[in-house]
């Protein structure tokens, strides 16, 4: 089982995770033949600067005095206490540097009782992973089938990370289960496949993994204040953005931007969906494209009659052309999904320019591969391309929220608008400067292709009359279908 605790600084997540964590399952380990109860336990951050200057001291601070320190081996071996049934304890905790995929091999023979990953967030996934085989080996089990841990598992604290990082996928959106009845031929669990067991068909599960989140240091339930000097939160928070208060003051989801951010006027509460959005039918589907260069983007969006815009789906692929995109990702996307929908196409007027190969443009090879006229937004200006975004963000459609809304799955557009999508900062002593066009990195071009979508139906709402209306003669249906089944 994987736990983890996730909260603000300063909210005690390393003290109760590490040094308490670990005595108090020490303790409670089965004794071996010669009544000794031996365990050992891995502590892992991600550099041997941070495990020396921030890790260490606090298991000091707490349990230093339950054992010896072996400061060459990077060891702390707890041996001044026993179990409750007065059984001696021997329990060894190696602190272990891990940041890299390729450290795995600093795994390969280690074997434990349980591990503990301060600050999880800066742990890569194969790390964690690996880790999974090395839990649980030590006591050695006997081939009677005595001995063993008592307990074994992995937990972990954090401050929180970004949405599209491998903790919030594992712990929130793909928490994976096991069958509370049935098990495998050594008695161990058997893990959910498809939302079902594999053996009973059961539907209804334990969750494999537990995320514990902290409440807000701002909040009247913060923890660890007694232990805080005075006015800590507000200290904290005195000057910063809403992005560094949201993760480090709040503990929610966020990311911190070294740079200036584009849109300042988002705000995820209120313009990233709590649920998955469904299309209506009823109305066009714009889907917009980032369709020059190697990386290419594309967005699946609707706007609504109330005057929201509703962004769908995203799409990123590097190292590909336009042509690859559509015919092997978006085309059979949209046949699978919605089969006969109305489209509006539009994209990066740049891909206007003929290719060097054969002379064709990318909108010629959309309009081709989609069956339907791809068009170029009006313009390539970023002034034009934000405020189009922007007049969405700020726009207020009452009962159904801003006029922005951005289905969860979308994290990289999400990401971006967060502040990954930013001016990036220039380095001048004495004052705050900034580039003035947008770094260019991967989220970049999932927000070229969302500009692009936006000014589409800024050119219908202000360029088009009522007797036109909002989109005529720039639909089409890629396929023949008597309706959109996908939607129900």
């Amino acid at each position: 089982m994987l736990r983890a605790v996730m909260g603000p600084f300063g909210s005690g997540k390393t003290t109760g995770c590490g040094p308490i964590e670990i005595v108090k399952r020490a303790m409670r380990q089965s004794p071996m033949p010669d009544g000794i109860s031996r365990s050992r336990w891995g502590v892992v951050r991600n550099s041997y600067p941070q495990l020396r200057d921030t890790t260490i001291p606090t298991f000091h601070q707490w349990i230093l005095e339950l054992g010896d320190w072996r400061a060459t081996d990077y060891d702390l071996v707890i041996n001044k206490i026993q179990t409750e049934d007065g059984h001696p304890v021997e329990a060894t905790i190696h602190f272990r540097a891990l940041d890299k995929p390729q450290d795995i091999r600093n795994l390969l023979s280690l074997e434990l009782t349980g591990a503990f990953f301060n600050e999880a967030r800066e742990i890569a996934l194969p790390i964690v992973n690996a880790m999974r085989g090395r839990i649980g080996r030590y006591p050695p089990k006997n081939a009677d089938g005595s001995g063993g841990a008592t307990w074994h598992g992995i937990w972990m604290d954090t401050n929180p990370p970004d949405i599209d990082h491998w903790f919030y996928k594992m712990f929130e959106i793909q928490r994976p289960q096991y069958c509370i009845t049935c098990k495998d031929r050594q008695g161990g669990i058997i893990l959910f496949e498809n939302g079902r067991c594999p053996k009973c068909n059961a539907v209804l599960g334990v969750p494999y993994t537990k995320l514990w989140k902290q409440p807000s240091g701002r909040s009247e339930q913060a923890e660890n204040l007694p232990f805080l000097p005075i006015g800590y939160y507000a200290n904290l928070a005195a000057g910063q953005d809403k992005e560094f208060i949201s993760v480090y003051v709040d503990g929610e989801y966020g990311y911190v931007s070294d740079g200036k951010a584009v849109y300042p006027q988002f705000d995820a509460s209120k313009h990233v969906s709590k649920e998955t959005l469904k299309a209506d039918p009823q109305y066009p589907l714009i889907i917009g494209f980032d369709n020059t260069g190697r990386d290419q983007a594309t967005i699946i969006c609707q706007f609504m009659p109330w005057g929201q815009m509703r962004i769908l789906h995203e799409f990123l692929i590097t190292d590909t052309c336009t042509r690859l995109m559509i015919k092997d990702v978006i085309r059979p996307f949209l046949v699978s999904k919605y089969y006969g929908a109305q489209l509006i196409l539009t994209g990066d007027p740049a891909g206007v320019k003929r290719s060097d190969t054969d002379e064709r443009t990318s909108f010629q090879e959309i309009s081709e591969i989609l069956k339907m006229e791809a068009t170029p937004a009006r313009s390539n200006s970023l002034s034009a391309r934000f405020t189009a975004v922007e007049s969405l963000l700020m726009r207020f459609c009452g009962k159904y929220g801003y006029g922005m809304l951005i289905d969860p799955s979308c994290m990289h557009l999400i990401k971006g608008f967060r502040g990954e999508y930013r001016m990036r900062r220039i380095q001048v002593v004495g004052k705050e400067m900034y580039t003035d066009k947008p770094e260019k990195n991967l989220v970049s071009h999932i927000h070229d292709a969302c500009q692009y979508a936006c000014m589409a139906v800024e050119d219908a709402l202000t360029l088009l009359t009522p007797a036109q209306g909002l989109w005529p003669d720039r639909t089409s249906a890629p396929i023949e279908s008597g309706g959109w089944s996908a939607f129900t």
